[in-house]
Order: structure tokens, then C-alpha cells, then sequence
């Protein structure tokens, strides 16, 4: 059995209640003894609002460069935090995993001696491509455009709580079980999902030309809107009217209009043997994923792996 090693988590304040709730919604007896551990954010001082301490909580791209200052800053907090446990032997890390935007965790390992391993939330198969076709090239050599090319990859399990075979799925949020009782009531299927990340931003006429798609669709929509908490309960054209509420004309500015959204609904949820195709993929696909996160599935064993690497 697999001896698993103590773990700290060292973020901010606003961060540290979330990462708390899902160490004690997993805790099991046999588990890591997992320690969170919060270290002020300076978003004040950078020129931030009180609690502005991730990405998804910025109001304006404008605000980002603010963020990166005050995320560097905040680097040199943790680091003063390290060195002062570094003092003695048995509290130093064996390693130290990051973000992909804390880049300073990288001069902090090597200060300390220890690997460091970066997570980029985009998925290790992107980025296994992208350091394959930049290192390697093998897209320069091949006859056209259509030859195939083979990109190795080693993917380690979701790391969202929903997915984890040992969490109750049901033990979540309120408003989250709320959508999935919403869900429930639904016909396998049959609801329309949108979502385009905690950090992913539209411009306003785009978000018109998806949301008038999204109302005039025969389909049940679940549509994750970054500040939904300041839009009318009515999810309907109040809904759009808040989104936009100077009116107007937003198709011109938009990329993809509406017709267009209507179109690509229609071939993802209407009915034919393209349809069909797309969801028995899935189905595979989804039958794979679970099978890796079991007992001696792939991503189980490249977990094992990684944590047999530095203990």
C-alpha cells in the first residue's frame, strides 16, 4: 500500500475557506494528513479591491497587471513562510506543486532544493502537445497537412471534487445541488450545457448573440454566466435585457450571430446519425475516464508514480 506523505496547502485568505471544505469533504481515515495553511494576499496594496484574489474574481482585464504584481508579491510571502520552516529538517518539502501562474514557485524550489511540479488547469494532453511540438517538430516533416502524427502523453485524473470516486456527489453546494436536482428532472440528453470557464470573458454583444440563441432553442439550457448573482430569477429575455440593458443592435460586433448558435445547436442536439455518432464518443470516452481514475487504471498508477518520486 501506498505510503502517502503529510500535505500543506499554502494560499490566501479567500482561497483558503474553499480549499478547508473540500480537505474535510474528502478526509478519509486512511487518507494524508492534509494541513491548509492561509498567507495574506496583497490585493490592496497592488491596487486591487479587498478579496480580489483570483483570476475568476478580477472585474476587467484592465485589473490583471494589478493581479500579476500583487500575485508576485504574494510569492514572497510564501517563500519568507518556507524559509522560516526550512529552518528545521523535518518541516523542510520534499516538493513543492504550483499553478501554472504562480511562476515563482520555480526559483523557490531550487532554493530549497526540491523539484517542483507545475499544474496547468488546461490538461496534461495540451500541454504534453504543445512541449512536444515545440521540442521535437514532428509537424515540420510530415508530407501535407492531412499525415498524421503521433504525440505521446501521460494524464493524471479530474481533480474537481465531482469526479473523485470517493467523494459523495451530493455533497456539495447549495446552488450546486440545486442545478443537479434541476438536471434530474431532465430527460437523459436532453439539456443544453454551456460554459466557458471560471476565466473565460465575451464580449457583450457575443454574450447577446448566444443568450438570444440560448432562449429561442427547444432545449432546456444550463448556462454558467460569470456574475449570474446580479441577474433576474426570470431566465428569459429579462435575463438578456440585464446583460445588455442600453439595447441596441449586438450582432455587429459579434463574431458568431445567432443564427449560426441556432445551427450549431441544432447538429449537437437534433436528431441523426451524427448525433448519435457524437454521443456513443462520448459514452466511450467517458467509460475510459472513469476506468483510469479505479485501482490500477492510468491515472492511478501515474499518481502513484509521481508521488513514489519524491518520498
Amino acid at each position: 500500500m501506498l505510503r502517502l506523505p503529510p500535505v500543506t496547502i499554502v494560499t490566501t485568505l479567500v482561497n483558503a475557506a474553499v480549499a478547508q471544505s473540500r480537505v474535510d469533504r474528502g478526509a478519509t481515515p486512511n487518507g494524508a494528513t492534509i494541513t491548509v495553511t492561509a498567507i495574506p494576499f496583497p490585493a490592496v496594496e497592488a491596487g486591487l479591491a479587498e478579496g480580489r484574489e483570483r483570476m475568476d474574481l478580477l472585474r476587467s482585464q484592465a485589473e490583471i497587471p494589478r493581479f500579476v504584481n500583487a500575485n508576485n508579491q504574494f510569492g514572497e510571502a510564501v517563500a519568507r513562510y518556507f524559509r522560516a520552516r526550512g529552518e528545521t529538517p523535518r518541516r523542510r518539502p520534499s516538493c513543492i506543486i504550483s499553478g501554472m501562474c504562480q511562476t515563482w514557485t520555480l526559483g523557490l524550489a531550487r532554493e530549497l532544493g526540491v523539484p517542483c511540479y507545475v499544474f496547468h488547469g488546461f490538461g496534461a494532453f495540451a500541454l504534453l502537445c504543445i512541449e512536444y511540438l515545440y521540442k521535437h517538430r514532428p509537424h515540420e516533416s510530415v508530407a501535407s497537412a492531412d499525415e498524421l502524427f503521433d504525440v505521446p502523453v501521460l494524464a493524471l485524473d479530474p481533480v474537481s471534487p465531482i469526479f473523485s470516486p470517493c467523494l459523495d456527489p451530493h455533497a456539495m453546494r447549495d446552488d450546486a445541488r440545486r442545478c443537479m436536482a434541476w438536471l434530474d428532472a431532465k430527460d437523459s440528453r436532453s439539456v443544453v450545457y454551456v460554459s466557458f470557464g471560471s476565466a473565460g470573458r465575451l464580449p457583450p454583444a457575443q454574450v447577446m448573440q448566444l443568450g438570444m440563441a440560448l432562449v429561442s432553442c427547444p432545449w432546456p439550457v444550463l448556462w454558467v454566466l460569470k456574475g449570474a448573482d446580479s441577474l433576474p430569477e426570470d431566465p428569459t429575455e429579462n435575463v438578456l435585457t440585464a446583460i445588455n440593458p442600453g439595447g441596441g443592435e449586438a450582432e455587429a460586433e459579434a463574431e458568431v450571430g445567432m443564427e449560426q448558435i441556432l445551427k450549431t445547436l441544432e447538429r449537437l442536439m437534433g436528431h441523426g446519425a451524427e448525433r448519435e455518432q457524437r454521443w456513443q464518443k462520448a459514452q466511450e470516452l467517458k467509460v475510459k475516464a472513469k476506468g483510469s481514475l479505479e485501482k490500477d487504471g492510468s491515472s492511478h498508477r501515474n499518481l502513484e508514480k509521481l508521488i513514489q518520486s519524491f518520498i
